[in-house]
């Protein structure tokens, strides 16, 4: 998993998750972690939750 921050992006602040096949390509709001945009399975929401 890849999690990139563009420092430059739109509001509200966010980071993305993407893996290389693009089986998971979200968003996540970085105050609450909160997915913005995208799908991503229990199991790996959990493990980006952790990391955050």
């Amino acid at each position: 998993m890849q999690v990139i921050i563009y420092s430059n992006d739109h509001n509200p602040p966010h980071f993305h998750v993407k893996i290389k096949d693009l089986k998971i390509d979200a968003k996540f709001r970085i105050g609450d972690c909160e997915l913005i945009n995208g799908e991503i399975s229990s199991k790996d929401l959990k493990k980006i939750k952790g990391f955050i």
